[in-house]
C-alpha cells in the first residue's frame, strides 16, 4: 500500500496583531501558512473595523483556502455580523488565488488527492 504525501506546507507563527484574538480555550486551532500570513493580518484589520471586539475560534486551510471562523459578543449587531462574514468570506475568496508558501497569485491545484492554493513555483 503507497502512502500518500501531502502538499506540504511551513507554518508560520501566529500574527502578533492577532494573538489576542484567540480564544483562551484552545489556542491550537490556529495554523497559518506562510504564504497567507498579510493576508489574515489584512482580514483582521479590515473586521476589527466592524466588530472590535471578535474572538477568532479557529483558523486554517481546509480544501485549499483559507476559514477563518470567529465568535462575536452578544451586544454585536446583526447588521454587523452580516458585515463581517461578508469581510471574511472576500478573504477566504482571496486565498484560494493565493499561494499559501510564498503569497503570489496561485489557484487551487490538486496533488495525490490534496488541495492547496499554489503558484507555478510551488506546484
Amino acid at each position: 500500500m503507497s502512502k500518500r504525501k501531502r502538499m506540504g506546507t511551513k507554518g508560520a507563527k501566529l500574527p502578533e496583531e492577532i494573538r489576542d484574538r484567540v480564544a483562551k480555550d484552545d489556542p491550537y486551532w490556529c495554523f497559518i501558512p506562510d504564504g497567507w500570513r498579510d493576508l489574515v493580518v489584512e482580514l483582521d484589520k479590515e473586521l476589527r473595523t466592524v466588530v472590535p471586539d471578535y474572538t477568532l475560534d479557529q483558523c486554517k486551510e481546509k480544501f485549499g483556502g483559507l476559514r477563518y471562523y470567529v465568535s462575536y459578543s452578544d451586544k454585536c449587531a446583526d447588521a454587523d455580523v452580516d458585515k463581517a462574514e461578508d469581510i471574511i468570506s472576500k478573504y477566504e475568496t482571496i486565498s484560494a488565488q493565493t499561494c499559501d508558501v510564498c503569497g503570489n497569485a496561485g489557484e487551487i491545484r490538486s496533488k495525490n488527492g490534496w488541495l492547496a492554493a499554489r503558484c507555478e513555483e510551488h506546484n
